[in-house]
């Protein structure tokens, strides 16, 4: 299971144009925004996959049991054990795919019509036939917000160890 999610990463990404172009254009659905959101979730799903299991191989087994036999149902053991865990995974995992669907120019270029095109297309036909002072701009505002997000997050990380260290690391014995 770890191979075939992992297969995007591997297979150039012309070949993976093409098959998409392929598939969707066995099913009529070329040219529309909806083909090339499922190219760049397919393209995406490995980086957030490594990064969730990443985080999750940091989870203590005995938290769930714990929870479970405490009479946590399923909802209650995955937002009070498992989201908090795998949370930097996630929003780690979501920069990622954000950073490769926004670099990925060659499956878009397959799969775009006039009524559907990415920022990266744009900039990439207006580089070449139109170049203005709009690519600077937004390249800087794509690296603004992945500068930012980087920030977010390690602020975030920082301020969760900085919490974990002020927390006793066992609870203090009563007396009585």
């Amino acid at each position: 299971m770890t191979g075939l999610l992992l297969a995007p990463m591997i297979v150039p990404a012309v070949v993976m144009a093409l098959a998409f172009y392929q598939f969707f254009i066995s099913l009529g659905m070329v040219g529309t925004v909806l083909p090339i959101g499922l190219a760049h979730a397919v393209i995406a799903v490995p980086y957030a996959f490594l990064t969730v299991r990443a985080s999750l191989a940091g989870l203590n087994p005995a938290l769930v049991r714990s929870a479970s036999s405490l009479g946590a149902g399923a909802f209650s053991v995955m937002r009070f054990v498992y989201l908090p865990v795998i949370r930097p995974g996630l929003v780690a995992g979501a920069l990622f795919a954000f950073s490769v669907s926004i670099d990925e120019t060659v499956i878009a270029l397959f799969l775009q019509s006039p009524d559907a095109t990415t920022l990266p297309v744009k900039m990439f036909t207006d580089i070449q036939y139109n170049l203005t002072p709009k690519i600077a701009v937004s390249s800087a505002m794509l690296v603004t917000v992945a500068t930012l997000g980087l920030l977010v997050q390690v602020c975030l990380t920082i301020r969760r160890r900085s919490v974990a260290r002020l927390l006793p690391l066992t609870a203090p014995e009563q007396t009585g």
